[in-house]
């Protein structure tokens, strides 16, 4: 009786260790998703700089919040996350108007790692937006 259960459930175990090590080296990797309020009609828009190139890679969007016919209301910049391979990064966002000489209005520093299954985590944020 008992050697017609491990027939059983050996097999299963078996397929479910399999799974699981399967999910961990293909599964879904975690992105991070920041979003900073933004008004592109005045001039000001979020530009962003990385310390250490090809560590992350970076996707942006802008969402209005104008209804149908509206002008000049503001929205959301998007930025989109995602670790391409192990590394640490400095990511400076900055909000400004590019043609004036000022260094930024705001600034948002964030400390990201990107672990070997291309996770990534904030370890640290700074800069005068979160103030």
């Amino acid at each position: 009786m008992k050697n017609k259960y491990l027939k059983i459930l050996l097999p299963l175990v078996a397929l479910i260790l399999l799974v699981g090590v399967y999910s961990l080296v293909n599964g879904e990797k975690d992105e991070i998703k920041l979003s900073f309020p933004s008004n592109p009609t005045t001039g000001y828009d979020w530009t962003y700089y990385v310390d250490n190139e090809g560590i992350i890679e970076i996707d942006e969007e802008y969402k209005s919040t104008c209804k149908e016919g509206m002008v000049g209301c503001g929205g959301t910049k998007e930025f989109e996350i995602e670790g391409v391979k192990r590394g640490e990064v400095t990511l400076t966002f900055k909000y400004k108007r590019n043609w004036e000489e000022t260094e930024y209005d705001k600034v948002a520093i964030y400390k990201l790692k990107v672990n070997s299954l291309k996770n990534v985590e904030i370890i640290s944020k700074s800069g005068n937006y979160f103030e």
